[in-house]
This record gives C-alpha cells, structure tokens and sequence, in this order.
C-alpha cells in the first residue's frame, strides 16, 4: 500500500511483533510454531493517528492488517459502516482485506495495528493447509495398509489397539543411519513419510517407502540388526519397542515346529527344506534336499517364490529361522521354522561323500543361476520401475503442482468467501442503517401526512357527528311521525268503518225516503184523486144547476190546473227540502272525510320529505365515510411500508370506529328505505280512499239526479189533465234549475278530486 496515495502518517514502532501476539489472532493461531516465528518477523507494528486513515476504499495494497490497540472505524461513501475495538472478538479477525478495498479504515483515536505482507501470509496459510492435509492423509493411509497386511490379520482388535498405542513417532533426517548393521536393536519400525536403503551386509539393498517396515529381528531378545538402514528422503517413521512388538506381533505370526515335525512334513510332501544360513555354512553341513537362501537376501528373493507350497526353515539354532518365516509370513507365505534349529554335523567336508559333494555343487550351481537369473529379472524390474517412477514422480509433480494451484485457489476463495462475508455483513449493516434512515424519513413523512389526515379525520368526524345527531332528530320525528300515521292510518280504518255504517244508514235513510217518497205520492195522488172528484163534484154541480158556460167551464179548469200547480209546488218543495237537507247532511260528511284524507295526504306528505332527506344524510355520509376509509387504507399501506407499527394500530382503531359509523349510516338508510315504504303504501291508501270517495260522491250525486228526474216524470204523467200549459212549463223550470245544481254540485266535487289528485300524484 502506498502510504503517499493514503495521506496519512503512519510510524513504524520499534521491534517486529512476538509470534505469541500474532496467535492471538485467527487463523494465525493454528501456524506450527517455526512457521509462526518466521511470519513474525517479516511483520511489523504501525502507529495511526487520530483521524488519519489505515486504507481506503476502492485502493489495492500489499498487506494485511490486524488490529491491535485502539479503534478503527470502518467507512464508505455513505459514512460510517461499524466501529472495531481492540479485545473484541471481531478484531481477532483481519481487516475486510478483498481487493480492491472495499471500505476505508480511518482511526477513531491513537491506534496500533500488526502489518504482514500479503505474499508472506498467504504462503504460511498454504503451507499450514499442506502439513494438515499431508498430515491427515499420510497417517491414514499408512495406518489402512498396516491393518490390511498379514501382519495384522491375525490380531485381535484388542492387540492392534495396544499396538497404535505403544507406536512412537520418530523423525527422519535425510542422511541418517536409522540403523546400523550388527547393533543392537531395540524395537520395529513403519515408515510413515519419506524414504530408507536397506543396505545387507553382503552389498545387496532395497528401498523403503511409506507402508514398508524393518527391524524385524527386534523378534529376537537381544538381537542386532542384520542391515544397514539409512535415509535417503526426511520424513517420520513410526517405533514400536521390542518387547510389544515380540508379544503382539512377533510370536503370533511365527510358527515353531519340532526337528521330528519338520523332517514328517517334508517327507509328506507338505512343505521344503530352505536352509537360512550364510553359503558358506550351507556348503559345510547343509541338508542335501534343502536350497539355501540366506537372512539377509530373503528380502530381495521372496517375491519369486510361491505362496502355494510350504517352506521348512531351518538353522543351527532356530533364531534366524525364527526372522526368516516371520519374514515369509508377513508376505503371506506359508512358512514354519524348526524350533531349537536342526542338530547338524559341522566339519570340513570330509564327512560328505564326493557324489554328495558333486551333487551339492551341482545344486549350487543352479541356484546360483537361479539367483542369477532373479537378480537380473529383478534388475529389469527395478530398471522398469525407476522408469515408472520417474515417470511416477514427473507425473506426482505436475499433480503436486496442479494440487498446489488448486490450494492457492482454494485459499484465494476461501478468503475471498471471507470478504464477501464480511462485506455482506457491511452491506447488511449499511442496508439496516440505510432502512433505517428510510424509516425515519418514511415515518417522519407518515407522521406529516397522519397529522394531515388527523385533522381531515376530525373535521370529518365532527361534521359526521352534526349528521348523525341530525339524522337521529330526523329519525325520531319520523319515527313520531310514522306513530302518528299508523295512529290515522288506525283513524282511517275506523273512519271507513263508520263511513260503511254511514252507507248502510243512508241506505235505510235511501229506503226510508222511498217508501215516504212512495207514501207522498200515494198521498198526492189521493190528493188529486179527491181534488178531481171535488172539482168533479164541483162541476157536475154547476152543470146540474143550469150547466155552465164554456166561459165558466174554462175558468173552472184552470182553477183545477192552479190547485193542482199549487199542490205540486208543495210537494215538491217539500221533497227538495228533504232532498237537499239529506244531501247536505251526506256532502258534509264527505267533506270531513276528504279534509281528514287532504290532512293524512300532507302529513305522508312530509314523511315522505323527511325520508328522502335521512336518506340523501346517509348516502353522504356513507359517500363522505368511504372516502376517510379509502384515505386511513392509503395511510396505513405507506405505514406498513415504512414500519409504523403504532400508527398502524392507531389507524386499524379510526377504521374501526369508521366501520361502526358506516354501519350505523347504513342501517339508518335501510330504516328510511322501510319508512319509505310504508309512507308510499299509506299515500296509495290514502290516494285509493280519495278515489273512493270521489266514487261515492259522484254516485250520489247521479243517484239523487236519477230519482229527481224520474219523481218529475211521474209528476208529469199523473198531472196530464190538469198541469198543461203554464204548469208545465213552471214544472220544465223547476226541473231545469234542479238539474243545473246538480251539475254545479258534480263539477265541483270533480274539481276537488282532480285538485286532490294532482297534490297527492306530485309527492310519489
């Protein structure tokens, strides 16, 4: 990091950091301690001053920073992100370290922080992931071969865990002698990591790698090592002490049997003679149908010979039989040794018999060609196998190499998955604190427009309240009103009773003035019948005295026309007046019906007035609540937004209230669409009644005109011989002027109905 491209001022304190303050801190706690050691001191500590920034964003440098002492807060465009403080356990981690910087670091106070250059750390990180993942792998791989080999197989689990038990883990240095051919030996050993010669004492070797083992005359108390072991590749062997391993592994594996035993199973068929002694001492007294394959060759030759056929092995005293079958049998070959060795003849030759001697020789010979022949097959072998091994190796390093890569890749990832975690949790915070502003704005701009719509509310509350106390008021005088209207409409009821018991008296009152009216004309008939008489009497009086004259006559007959005028004008006034008294009495009685049905018409009148106004209060009230409601639903989804949880409640509790207004109004418009109802069936009532009675008017108007007219006519023909000429024509007035007021009195009532009608049509 350039610290010009910075501004600020950094010093560099005085001593590198101790490896013990760098393990304070993750993941250098984890470093072995060498490797910790040297990562110290390529560190070192920087000073910072208040205010003055360690980094900044957007920048690239080359080292990574813990901090120490102090605070550090880091920062964006925006402003501050979070503040960290030494001892936290958030500072045990580097700084957000992803390239190019994606926060500025700017100390809060004085501060310290440990600087270690970025090449430097990510090659302790890679190697500590390499020894973990070498370390893991290796140990479980040698562990998986030694339980799988015959050395193994055997054991019971109890036997292997005091085996991994007793194992001592030991260090290979490169050009170390492990051991060293006729020491003694002490224990038997694994190699774990690297590679050793194995080095006989004849000059022949082989190579031990990972998974091989030697000191296998540890089987023998006091034994000393028959071969030379040196290191050729550091690494780390495992030892497991003599005694354990005799106990455990040894003994188990090697089977002991008597000389008698041996000579019946090589007799049988099941099993060969090998003798395991040096040449030298197999030309001097060995068996003539064994071969000879010494201790310290069986290594190199065990690989040729077969699994399926049995090997006898023997010595002059049973301890290298002993190696060689354990050996043989950790191959998984079928060997047994002779216990004690075989009691053999030691001499100079001169006990063996040319023949034998020659056949001996002869034998030699073809083992030694046989050796020979398995020395240069495993010559090609081993040339075959360094060739697959270096090809093996070239192969093993480009892997290495590619594993290499992939680590670096791995870590690159796994600290880059670790910046953007730690951005993450930056962005999370950045996010909450930008949420959070926006809350603040959202509520602050929800509390304005609550405030807003607080006082909208209350005007609307008030005014809701003037109309419903308007409406109440109204709805109780409708009410009253409604009381009142089924009291008349009660009252009209009774009314029509008493008209039906009028109707049926002015029925009787009808017949009664028939059967006078009947009565009257058999009077005025008797009358004229008795007038005529008279008269009759009269003239035949005059005309028995001496006969009047026509002068006399004519005098004498309209006499009789005048008496009888007379008479007829009596009668008849005296009928009109009980007509016209009747009828007046009948036109009363219909005029205070219809002035009490004008009366209830006004009263529905104004019901019906009162009605439609509750209902337009209630439709507006209904139109204006709708609105509040749609307005505190905007105001509540921008508080949902923004988080008001108690403007959220506040406004769920106004739309409740709201609701049970809306409610109320609503059924208040119900009630007034019922009243309506009813005001609408009593004001056809009321209209039905009219027409009624107009009906009833107009028939007894034509009633009364029909029986005038036809009373006329009779008055006409029963007064024929006396009413002619003047009487007549007085009789034809009297009748005119009778039907001109009954007219009148008809087209007046028609008058009314209309009047009537128009008032009661213009309010539905």
């Amino acid at each position: 990091m350039a610290k010009k491209a910075l501004h600020r001022t950094q010093e560099a304190l005085s001593s590198p950091p101790e490896p013990e303050l760098l393990a304070a801190f993750e993941p250098l706690g984890t470093l072995e301690a060498g490797v910790l050691a040297r990562l110290a001191g390529r560190s070192r500590l920087v000073g910072v001053a208040a205010g003055e920034l360690l980094f900044r964003q957007g920048e690239r440098d080359s080292e990574v920073y813990y901090l120490y002492q102090g605070e550090l807060q880091l920062e964006n465009e925006q402003g501050p992100v979070r503040r960290l403080g030494s001892g936290s356990e958030a500072a045990r981690q580097r700084l957000p370290d992803l390239q190019p910087r994606m926060l500025s670091a700017r100390a809060s106070g004085e501060a310290v922080v440990i600087a270690i250059p970025r090449p430097d750390y990510e090659q302790a990180l890679a190697e500590a992931r390499r020894r973990e993942e070498a370390s893991g792998h290796g140990e479980e791989d040698w562990m998986l071969r030694l339980l799988q080999s015959e050395l193994f197989l055997h054991l019971p689990p109890s036997g292997i865990q005091r085996i991994f038990t007793a194992l001592e883990p030991r260090p290979l240095s490169r050009g170390e002698q492990v051991v060293q051919a006729g020491e003694p030996l002490s224990g038997f050993s694994f190699v774990l990591r690297g590679r050793c010669r194995l080095q006989a004492g004849d000059g022949t070797g082989v190579t031990l790698g990972p998974g091989d083992w030697f000191g296998e005359e540890a089987l023998l108390e006091q034994a000393r090592a028959h071969s030379t072991i040196t290191v050729l590749e550091e690494g780390e062997m495992m030892f497991l002490p003599g005694e354990v391993f005799r106990e455990l592994v040894g003994e188990p594996l090697v089977q002991r049997i008597s000389p008698d035993a041996a000579r019946t199973r090589v007799a049988a068929g099941e099993g060969r003679w090998v003798d395991v002694r040096q040449p030298a001492e197999y030309l001097d007294n060995g068996l003539e149908e064994s071969v000879n394959l010494p201790l310290g060759r069986l290594r190199e030759v065990a690989a040729g010979l077969s699994g399926e056929q049995g090997y006898v092995l023997y010595c002059d005293d049973g301890r290298r039989s002993a190696i060689a079958a354990f050996l043989l049998a950790a191959r998984g070959i079928e060997a047994v040794c002779v216990s004690g060795g075989l009691p053999l003849e030691s001499g100079s030759g001169e006990s063996v018999s040319p023949p034998v001697l020659r056949k001996l020789r002869q034998e030699l010979g073809e083992v030694k060609q046989a050796l020979e022949q398995v020395l240069t097959e495993r010559q090609e072998a081993q040339r075959r196998t360094a060739e697959e091994q270096a090809r093996l190796r070239h192969d093993l390093e480009a892997m290495r190499a590619t594993l290499q890569e992939t680590r670096t890749l791995h870590l690159q990832l796994a600290e880059l998955r670790q910046e953007v975690e730690e951005r993450l949790v930056e962005l999370r915070r950045d996010q909450e604190s930008w949420n959070q502003r926006l809350q603040e704005q959202a509520s602050s701009r929800l509390k304005s427009l609550l405030s807003r719509d607080r006082g909208l509310l209350e005007r609307y509350r008030g005014e809701q309240e003037q109309q419903l106390a308007r409406l109440q008021k109204t709805c109780q005088g409708l009410q009253e009103g409604l009381e009142e209207q089924r009291l008349r409409s009660s009252a009209i009821e009774r009314l029509r009773e008493t008209l039906g018991r009028l109707e049926e008296e002015a029925g009787r009152q009808r017949e009664m003035g028939r059967s006078m009216e009947a009565r009257w004309r058999e009077q005025l008939a008797a009358a004229l019948r008795e007038e005529r008489e008279r008269i009759g009497r009269l003239l035949e009086e005059r005309l028995g005295e001496g006969g009047p004259g026509m002068g006399d006559r004519a005098e004498l007959e309209a006499l009789a026309r005048k008496v009888a005028l007379e008479e007829t004008r009596i009668l008849l006034a005296e009928y009109e007046s009980g007509r016209q008294e009747q009828h007046r009495q009948e036109q009363e009685e219909l005029r205070q019906q219809r002035l009490q049905l004008e009366h209830d018409a006004a009263r529905i009148r104004e019901t019906l007035d009162a009605v439609d106004k509750i209902r337009s209060e209630a439709r507006q009230t209904l139109d204006s609540a709708s609105a509040e409601v749609e307005a505190l639903r905007r105001s509540r989804e921008e508080a949902s937004r923004h988080g008001g949880k108690d403007e959220i409640e506040r406004i769920d509790r106004e739309l409740q209230q709201i609701n049970r207004k809306v409610a109320e109004a609503s059924s208040r418009l119900r009630m007034s669409e019922g009243l309506r109802s009813e005001a609408d069936a009593a004001l056809r009532a009321n209209r039905e009644e009219l027409d009624r009675q107009a009906r009833r008017e107009a028939a007894l108007q034509a009633r009364l005109h029909q029986e005038l007219e036809e009373w006329l006519s009779e008055q006409k023909g029963t007064g024929d011989g006396f009413a002619r000429g003047r009487g007549e024509q007085e009789m034809e007035e009297l009748l005119r002027r009778s039907r001109l007021q009954a007219s009148r009195r008809k087209a007046h009532d028609l008058r009314l109905q209309e009047e009537l009608r128009e008032q009661l049509g213009g309010k539905e």
